[in-house]
């Protein structure tokens, strides 16, 4: 969740990563903004047959690729270049090693 002037400052979905626009969003939210967690549900999401979430392959794609695009903004932070890392390896693209 997230307050609607965030929305007006961060331009919202980029539609080059298709069906990970909102993962794309967030991590450029939270690049200008705290995140907070909660300790109970806020929000539920809806899964059906007909949701891009459940083809795999093409999420993966999406994902990695959204990661990809965050590697200029982690470079020269040891945690955030580790996390990035772990994301890259876990997503199939450990091909992105080498800073």
């Amino acid at each position: 969740m997230f307050r609607r002037d965030i929305f007006e400052i961060e331009a919202g979905f980029v539609s080059l990563f298709g069906g990970a626009e909102d993962y794309d969003l967030y991590l450029r939210i939270a690049r200008k903004f705290p995140i907070l967690d909660y300790d109970e549900i806020v929000a539920e999401y809806r899964r059906h047959d007909t949701n891009k979430t459940g083809n795999n392959a093409m999420m993966l794609k999406v994902c990695v690729s959204v990661l990809r695009e965050q590697k200029g903004y982690v470079r020269g932070h040891p945690d955030w270049e580790e996390a990035y890392q772990a994301g890259i390896t876990i997503g199939g693209g450990s091909g992105a090693r080498g800073w």
